[in-house]
């Protein structure tokens, strides 16, 4: 196994078991936190999709790049937005993370979270000024997709949003 090979599978490990400290003394010997794996997808995306916030801490306070993308274009944003991952939605928005940057089909995390019925997500976004009417490749947005995948309460709440009537589903989101 070569040295980036072994420290790759020691910083998975340390995402797996959310080993910050572990991670923290992979970063200290020298992993650059940008590096991803066949796919491009970096520690920090690792850590956002497992919910390993304390190693998302720490990759966070070492500089990793929030608006990575992997070779799809996925970013650690989309990746929560597509699980329904609140926390680590939060933890993404709060650090920075572009709601508008789509994937390589145009896709945005707005339009996963709708896609997927993430209320939360889809509340978290609009809150950050996601546009419901931004279109992706095949011309379709978060407003097409919840009226095809029949969502009716996210299609409303996205109607009074792209109409400027926007109320949110109760919540109270807001960047510090």
């Amino acid at each position: 196994m070569t040295g980036l090979h072994k420290k790759w599978f020691d910083m998975l490990a340390a995402v797996r078991t959310d080993d910050a400290d572990r991670m923290l003394k992979l970063i200290r010997k020298g992993f650059a936190i940008e590096n991803s794996d066949s796919q491009g997808i970096t520690a920090l995306s690792h850590a956002i999709y497992q919910q390993k916030y304390r190693v998302v801490a720490i990759l966070l306070a070492n500089g990793a790049d929030i608006n990575t993308s992997d070779i799809l274009g996925w970013t650690p944003l989309m990746w929560a937005a597509y699980n329904g991952r609140d926390v680590a939605l939060r933890i993404a928005l709060e650090s920075g993370a572009d709601p508008h940057k789509g994937n390589q089909k145009g896709e945005t995390p707005l339009f996963w979270a709708v896609y997927k019925g993430h209320l939360a997500a889809v509340d978290m976004l609009l809150a950050v000024g996601a546009d419901p009417t931004m279109y992706d490749a095949s011309g379709l947005n978060a407003l097409a997709i919840s009226t095809l995948t029949q969502q009716h309460q996210l299609t409303s709440l996205l109607h009074a949003c792209a109409s400027g009537r926007r109320q949110l589903n109760g919540s109270a989101f807001k960047l510090h």
